[in-house]
């Protein structure tokens, strides 16, 4: 597909998965990275969108509750929890983690669609 396509596959992943988050499918980055990878060509681009859609999916209503909610708070008694401690940024370090972990669980499926589009459609001869 053509390089104009990554903008707008960028822009609805993050929809579909802010959507589907607030719904409680928190699992959804890892079909909107499917897609992705089967409708995009390129490595960068397949990477870059599925990246960003699942990050600023989870990321942006995660700001957006920070605003109302005590979401640093949770995250501090989260990373005491897990025996990182429950002061000096330790719940910035879970937010961040959970920010990675939503873009590679888009990464995984993106992996898969990329992968399923060549056994379905042949790579491009090269000259």
């Amino acid at each position: 597909m053509g390089p104009g396509l990554a903008p707008l596959a960028c822009v609805l992943g993050i929809a579909v998965v802010w959507v589907a988050a607030a719904g409680g499918l928190w699992w959804m980055p890892l079909p909107v990275g499917l897609v992705v990878g089967l409708i995009l060509r390129g490595g960068r681009a397949i990477v870059a969108v599925t990246a960003l859609a699942a990050a600023l999916g989870w990321g942006l209503p995660l700001a957006a509750r920070a605003l109302s909610a005590p979401v640093g708070k949770t995250a501090s008694v989260v990373a005491g929890i897990l025996g990182l401690g429950a002061g000096n940024g330790a719940g910035a370090v879970v937010v961040v983690v959970t920010l990675v972990l939503a873009a590679l669980l888009g990464l995984a499926g993106a992996w898969v669609g990329a992968a399923l589009r060549r056994l379905v459609v042949p790579p491009r001869p090269t000259l």
